[in-house]
């Protein structure tokens, strides 16, 4: 069952969190149908817009902690050359850079 609705309105996408039991959680499952969904989006290039919307009571309620912990593992950490007190980011892979 997809955790994710896709609309086309003209040249609008509307993608719909259709998870409302669980308040729209941001699961694996929906980051893999969220990521399918913008690779097809930026290939149309008829579609000029995204609106991201929730089904049910709530917008999105977070993010599933577990399935956090688990994307972290094997990431290692590295220190942010910005941060205080020991604080540490994780490399984020799966986000390429804009063209300048």
């Amino acid at each position: 069952m997809s955790v994710l609705r896709i609309e086309r309105r003209d040249r609008v996408a509307i993608l719909t969190f259709d998870d409302p039991d669980r308040r729209n959680v941001v699961s694996d499952e929906m980051n893999e149908e969220l990521l399918a969904a913008f690779d097809d989006l930026e290939a149309d290039d008829g579609i000029g817009a995204v609106v991201l919307t929730g089904a049910g009571r709530a917008f999105c309620a977070g993010a599933v902690l577990d399935d956090l912990l688990e994307a972290g593992e094997g990431i290692p950490k590295v220190r942010s050359p910005t941060s205080t007190g020991g604080s540490s980011v994780w490399p984020t892979p799966r986000c390429p850079r804009s063209p300048p």
